[in-house]
């Protein structure tokens, strides 16, 4: 583990080997949901240490927001996030032994060559 105070639990929902949902609690500060499907994020949810992260019927909770700004705050940046390396793995092509990836601007910690269309 990175840190001594986080815990991590995998579970996959409906026995799936494809799906799963990772709970993060880092300290007492705070609690994230984490749904993937595959090796790509779907969905992700902060809230505080006090909020409760499932239903009455045990099972994770990914819907609700949580009641403080700060938490949905983080939870609005780590889903842009998200987003952003979506696209940007959409966007791979593979020719030949190199990875290229179609973008107007490049990045210089991406390990691929760069082509813009003209």
């Amino acid at each position: 583990m990175m840190f001594a105070d986080m815990d991590m639990t995998v579970s996959r929902p409906n026995g799936t080997k494809l799906n799963a949902i990772v709970e993060v609690s880092l300290g007492r500060v705070l609690r994230a949901v984490v749904v993937f499907k595959g090796m790509v994020i779907e969905w992700v949810v902060i809230r505080g240490w006090t909020e409760e992260s499932s239903r009455d019927d045990g099972q994770v909770d990914v819907w609700t927001e949580s009641k403080y700004e700060v938490f949905r705050r983080c939870t609005l940046h780590a889903s842009a996030a998200m987003l952003n390396f979506q696209v940007l793995i959409s966007n791979w092509k593979v020719i030949g032994n190199e990875k290229i990836c179609d973008a107007s601007s490049p990045s210089s910690f991406f390990p691929f060559k760069w082509r813009t269309e003209q």
